[in-house]
């Protein structure tokens, strides 16, 4: 037999908080990433019409533009990665080479 836990409206509350940080500081990163990635395809060298952008490049330059925000907590390449992928979709141009 389970036994239910009473949960406190503080607690409640506090819970549903954490979660909706948590979901800021993931949107915030998602954007630091996207800036990157537009930049780096903008502004970036280009090889045989294809931007030279790469996940890492773009978790590095993101890290660069806003490391004092992210206080040591870099953006990784998995996030790089989708940045890329998306700026590239917007600009309408092939993903193939990150593949």
């Amino acid at each position: 037999m389970t036994t239910t836990i009473k949960r406190t409206p503080e607690q409640v509350r506090d819970d549903r908080n954490a979660r909706r940080r948590a979901k800021r500081l993931a949107d915030r990163r998602y954007r630091m990433a996207r800036h990157a990635a537009f930049d780096l395809v903008s502004w970036g060298p280009w090889t045989d019409d294809i931007p030279d952008a790469t996940p890492a490049k773009v978790a590095r330059h993101a890290t660069g533009l806003y490391s004092s925000y992210l206080k040591g907590d870099d953006i990784t390449t998995a996030e790089g990665e989708t940045a890329l992928r998306y700026v590239l979709q917007v600009k309408g141009l092939p993903a193939t080479h990150l593949d």
